[in-house]
């Protein structure tokens, strides 16, 4: 009987310090836990950077006197273009704000303000990108674009507010825009100083022949009310299938007597990869409609500018 007593006391003191051991094992890694969560330091919700692009340039082109206009015979190196970019993740606050300066101009790129509503999608509200095309650059993938950026289709900077969400397979985006991006600094140009190519006034007249009569005074078009539709479907294993749809209306200035016109585009449009090839197709059907009465002779010419045309690059996000 001594015997199995003191089994049992020895039992119970083997299971009390088993539970001892395990609550000291426990609460230390729980220690240990709090202890390396706290060594990791905690992100910022703003991210500043930037980038600069820069180019060599030799030619042979020119007259006797200045056979190498862009320099020495060696050449000449010049900064084509430097940047400066803000994004910010706060929560359900996102934000993305970007400028940039060229040699003798410089341009608001992207300003907009969004928020994140789960799984109802992401609202962004600013100068922010129209959705059109298979990506945002269209289905160019080199540096030059396609005839989707020269009329004011792919990669076009917009003021306005967007829509995008993804439903299973299903990518949506709805975009509601009340002009293009504006101009803040005047270069000698209605036209200049702007990213993307879009309707826009100017100082000029053109006849038929193609003669420019300069400072004809401010005449031409705005584009205003601008609606952008665009929905892609994922197929597995054969590739991204969608359509883009855009209409708005063209805000006339002393251009006759029927001051108003409107603009119309669709697209069918596919990306397909097999292994590590990738295609990319669209076909597109675009219109602007203006009156014939204009300063410079013909509704089958409209003016549309920009101050460049860069083509894809990490300059370009």
């Amino acid at each position: 009987m001594k015997i199995r007593k003191y089994q049992y006391i020895f039992g119970f003191s083997i299971a009390l310090l088993l539970i001892t051991s395990s609550y000291v094992i426990a609460d230390t890694t729980e220690e240990t836990t709090e202890a390396a969560e706290a060594a990791v330091p905690e992100k910022s919700p703003i991210k500043i950077g930037g980038a600069m692009r820069v180019n060599y340039a030799y030619g042979t082109y020119g007259d006797e006197d200045n056979p190498h206009p862009r320099g020495e015979k060696i050449g000449d190196v010049d900064l084509e273009i430097f940047r400066l970019n803000a994004d910010l993740d706060y929560h359900n606050i996102i934000s993305r704000l970007e400028y940039r300066w060229y040699d003798g101009y410089s341009m608001i790129h992207t300003a907009w303000l969004g928020y994140n509503l789960g799984d109802l999608g992401t609202l962004k509200a600013g100068i922010v990108r129209a959705p059109f095309g298979p990506t945002a650059y269209g289905v160019s993938t080199s540096w030059f674009f396609d005839q989707h950026f020269y009329v004011g289709l792919a990669d076009d900077m917009d003021l306005g507010i967007t829509w995008n969400d993804t439903l299973d397979k299903l990518t949506l985006d709805v975009g509601c825009f009340l002009t293009s991006e504006p101009q803040l600094i005047q270069y000698g140009s209605l036209a200049s100083s702007r990213y993307s190519y879009d309707v826009v006034k100017w100082e000029e007249k053109a006849d038929a022949k193609g003669n420019v009569e300069w400072g004809a005074g401010e005449n031409g078009y705005d584009e205003l009310l601008q609606f952008n539709l665009r929905a892609i479907y994922a197929l597995e294993n054969i590739g991204d299938f969608g359509i883009s749809a855009q209409y708005g209306l063209l805000k006339g200035t002393n251009v006759g007597d029927d001051d108003s016109g409107n603009h119309y585009a669709f697209s069918a449009h596919a990306k397909n990869t097999f292994a590590d090839f990738t295609l990319f197709s669209q076909f597109s059907y675009y219109a602007h409609n203006i009156t014939d009465d204009t300063p410079w002779g013909t509704g089958e010419l409209i003016p549309m500018g920009l101050t460049i045309s860069p083509g894809p690059s990490p300059l370009r996000d």
